[in-house]
Formats: C-alpha cells, sequence, structure tokens
C-alpha cells in the first residue's frame, strides 16, 4: 500500500516455506514435542535465499483475503508462500530430514549423502496463524456490518444488561463472549448516547481490537526519505501481521473505497470513482452471478 503514512518491507522465502513438526534440543540429544506442525521457514543456506517485498508491492486489500483465509495447513502455507510469514515466530529446530540433525545457534545443521546443508529456521505455529485469522474475521465480520448499517446483526453481538453492580455493555460472537465498557470499566462512555444504542461499543470494540494489535506489532519510528537527506515520522508495522492491522484500521476510518461484491457479499476494493465501477470481488462471482440471472431469466419465461 503506498503511504505516507506507514512504511513496510519483508523478506519473503524464495524456496517457499514448509510444513514440518518442530522438536526441540534435549541434553541426550534432539526430542520430539508434541507441539502441532508449525509453518517453517526453511533456506538453503545460512545467508537466507528471500525476495523483498515492500508495501507499495502488497494488494491494498490483503487484510480481507487473510480475513477470509480457510483455517487449513494448505491455505495457510499457500498464503505464506505468497506474502511472506506473520512475523509471529518461535525458536525451534526441525526434523524434516530422519538424518542426524543439530541446533547451532538458530542454523539446523543436516547431514545428508551430499555433505552437510545449512537451513536458517524460523517456527510459527498453525495454531498461531488460525487464531490471526480468527481475531482479524471476527473485526472484519463486525466492520461489514458496521458499514452496511446492519443493526439487526449488530443487535445479536451487542448486549446492553443491568446486573445488580449496574449497566454493562457486553458482546457474543459465539464461542467468545466479552465485556465493552461497563459503570466499573470505562463509565464514562455510558454517558455518550443512548441506552441500548449499538454505534458506540462497535467502535470501542474495534479500537480495542486494533490497538491490541498495535501493541503487539506496530511502532512508530523516524526513518530515511529514499533519497537519504531527511527523515521523518512514520508508523512501522513490525511484521506482516501489522501491516494487514494497519491496512484494516485505514478501512474502518474510511480511508480506503471499499465495496462488497454483488455475488458473494465479501468486501473488496471499490473503484467508484471511475466511469465502469467494479460490482463482484473477482471473475468468479462475476461469472457465478451472470448464470444465476440467466437461469432465473429462463426460469421466469417457462
Amino acid at each position: 500500500m503506498k503511504s505516507s503514512l506507514f512504511f513496510y518491507r519483508q523478506n519473503i522465502a524464495e524456496e517457499g516455506y514448509k510444513l514440518v513438526t518442530p522438536i526441540s534440543s534435549h541434553k541426550n540429544g534432539p526430542k520430539r514435542t508434541n507441539i502441532k506442525p508449525s509453518l517453517s521457514i526453511m533456506l538453503s543456506n545460512i545467508n537466507g535465499l528471500s525476495t523483498l517485498v515492500d508495501s507499495s508491492t502488497l494488494s491494498e486489500s490483503l487484510f480481507l483475503k487473510f480475513a477470509m483465509l480457510e483455517q487449513t495447513p494448505d491455505s495457510v502455507l499457500g498464503f505464506a508462500n505468497k506474502f511472506g510469514m506473520l512475523g509471529i515466530e518461535h525458536c525451534g529446530t526441525t526434523n524434516e530430514h530422519e538424518a542426524d540433525s543439530n541446533q547451532n545457534g538458530g542454523i539446523v545443521e543436516t547431514k545428508n549423502n551430499s555433505g552437510v546443508n545449512h537451513y536458517s529456521v524460523s517456527l510459527e505455529e498453525l495454531r498461531d496463524w488460525y487464531m490471526a485469522i480468527d481475531r482479524m474475521s471476527k473485526v472484519v465480520r463486525i466492520w461489514q456490518f458496521y458499514r452496511k448499517s446492519n443493526k439487526i446483526e449488530l443487535n445479536k453481538i451487542i448486549k446492553w444488561e443491568m446486573q445488580e453492580e449496574g449497566l454493562s455493555v457486553h458482546y457474543d460472537l459465539g464461542d467468545e463472549l466479552g465485556l465493552i465498557y461497563s459503570h466499573r470499566h470505562n463509565p464514562h462512555l455510558l454517558t455518550h448516547g443512548p441506552r441500548g444504542n449499538i454505534e458506540l461499543p462497535v467502535l470501542v470494540m474495534v479500537q480495542k481490537a486494533i490497538n491490541e494489535q498495535y501493541a503487539k506489532h506496530v511502532t512508530a519510528k523516524m526513518i530515511f526519505t529514499e533519497d537519504y537527506k531527511k527523515i521523518m515520522h512514520q508508523i512501522v508495522p513490525n511484521n506482516l501481521l501489522g501491516f494487514m492491522w494497519l491496512q484494516f484500521a485505514r478501512a474502518f476510518e474510511g480511508g480506503m473505497p471499499y465495496d462488497n461484491c454483488k455475488q458473494c457479499g465479501n468486501p473488496f476494493m471499490s473503484n467508484k470513482n471511475r466511469g465502469n465501477p467494479k460490482q463482484f470481488c473477482a471473475d468468479s462471482c462475476k461469472s457465478k452471478h451472470s448464470r444465476e440471472s440467466k437461469h432465473s431469466r429462463e426460469s421466469k419465461q417457462i
């Protein structure tokens, strides 16, 4: 995303990523752990073969692709191979090869028939990817309801309750419940807007979600301009996950033009300022809508 506000660069492994089962070092040698399969970067040498990408080459709607990503190993691997790792790494080694392997300062030394190969290893657990996808998808879903003023769906999420200790506002996402604010937590918010309103609780929910991710994955820095003649203040994502949350924050505050697909309803980058605005998020949705419309017309003629 081209922006004067924030800057981001990331290395993507040229040889791609692999799903492996991590092992931990043990005084008697490598020991297999009970950790679930992790997404690991395995470069062919200690220098690391990678391609540098920056924010200007990444899709402005990348956060939407991530929010709609299926929580499966293949989907995660496909996303990582195209856009890189999230940046939520764990230390460890892998047992990809059945041969003996040793951990040596973050470099895995693996012996095979042709000698010794060195791999630079980073681990990201699938469960961490799934949790990150789940968090983004939930907040994006709330954003969609908010954009479309869908009070029916928002009222299913926002709950006002009068309890013995006083009034409180909660959210209910089905598999997740939580407090938004109450007479004890940010009580001043109860004085803004009428009792039972849903707009302010939604804004507070999104604010909290974004700020939590900012605290973990975003920093502010003074960086050089391209000609190295000046330094300027910019918000800098620490990793890909932080970059996508910054994208979402800009979208939520209205900085980017988004619309909803006429077929599937998913949000996508809009071109409303052009003469022929897009109505579909992908060619597949456009084709499906065309087929269904044609079938509907033919049915009415019968």
